[in-house]
């Protein structure tokens, strides 16, 4: 939700956000909220929890984050609107997913994430959300400018501000996953040799 209101706000400053006044509030506002719970569900259920699970057993938490954002990121391809920014943004996202997730190996609290920022986006800015199209929201606001500060028809998260925030962030948790992680962390190179319980060293 941060890094959300803080590249709309910078957009805002930059002027391609520009606001037409705020819509009453009521049930319609809320409606959405069910199929973006049941998105963020199903999205962090894959990518960060089985995908991410798989991945590290194999290969190791660096190769987790890699593969998890990367793949993250092409499901993304057919949306309307799609760019190499938004690509980028997209991985950016997911990057900043699986830190989250393995930092404090809380899938739900990847999915509060994910949901709100789909929402603060949609039903709070009314811009279009990962090329899907948000009829009206509680500001009623919309972009307009050049394609690599608004993202054009995929919406804020293909737009170059919004990818460096999200980058900014994405390496704040990556810092603190590396740093104390939580549960399971493991590189590909690592061996670690235990005793057996129960085994006992015979000395000559």
């Amino acid at each position: 939700m941060a890094a959300t209101a803080g590249g709309g706000l910078r957009l805002a400053g930059l002027g391609v956000y520009r606001i037409d006044g705020v819509n009453g509030v009521g049930l319609a506002l809320f409606l959405p909220l069910a199929e973006l719970v049941l998105v963020a569900l199903a999205e962090e259920a894959v990518f960060r929890g089985i995908v991410f699970g798989v991945t590290e057993r194999a290969w190791g938490s660096r190769a987790v984050l890699a593969i998890s954002a990367l793949l993250f990121a092409l499901a993304h391809l057919p949306n309307e609107g799609i760019s190499v920014l938004a690509v980028a943004a997209a991985c950016a996202f997911g990057l900043l997913q699986a830190a989250i997730y393995m930092r404090t190996r809380r899938l739900w609290l990847c999915i509060g994430g994910h949901v709100a920022w789909n929402y603060s986006v949609g039903q709070v800015s009314s811009i279009p959300v990962s090329g899907h199209a948000v009829t009206s929201g509680l500001v009623r606001g919309d972009l307009a400018g050049a394609p690599w500060l608004t993202g054009g028809a995929f919406g804020v998260e293909g737009s170059l501000v919004s990818l460096v925030v999200i980058a900014i962030a994405a390496l704040a948790w990556l810092r603190l996953a590396f740093k104390r992680p939580a549960g399971r962390f493991r590189h590909a190179s690592m061996n670690v040799c235990s005793p057996v319980k129960g085994e006992h060293t015979n000395k000559a």
